[in-house]
């Protein structure tokens, strides 16, 4: 039972006693390397231009405005419109002539 709990005592401080992963290369070669790092200075006189600018709303804000309206049942008749094309506007029969269409033969025995 002591061997265990020192054996899994010195495994926990090697674990966290070694190097993270971003500070090493990985064993197949990924990872940063931290002997090319290149610093590069950053121009800061451009660094207080805004990023974006506030836009103003006209109307308040509100809760309320988040949530679905429930609407009621009224008597009023809902008349509604299709966007389908009526039967006298369906093309013929002749329609798939035009794209060399031919009904599959049926199979025989």
């Amino acid at each position: 039972m002591r061997r265990c709990v020192i054996l899994s005592a010195l495994a926990l401080v090697l674990t966290v006693g070694s190097a993270a992963h971003a500070q090493r290369r990985g064993p197949f070669g990924w990872g940063a390397d931290p002997t090319n790092l290149v610093f590069v200075p950053i121009d800061t006189t451009v660094s207080n231009a805004p990023i974006a600018q506030p836009q103003n709303r006209s109307t308040g804000f509100s809760l309320l405005s988040f949530m679905p309206r429930f609407l009621l049942p009224s008597a009023k008749p809902v008349i509604g419109q299709s966007t389908f094309p009526t039967p006298a506007q369906m093309p013929g029969a002749d329609y798939l002539k035009g794209f060399q269409y031919r009904g599959a033969r049926p199979v025989g025995n």
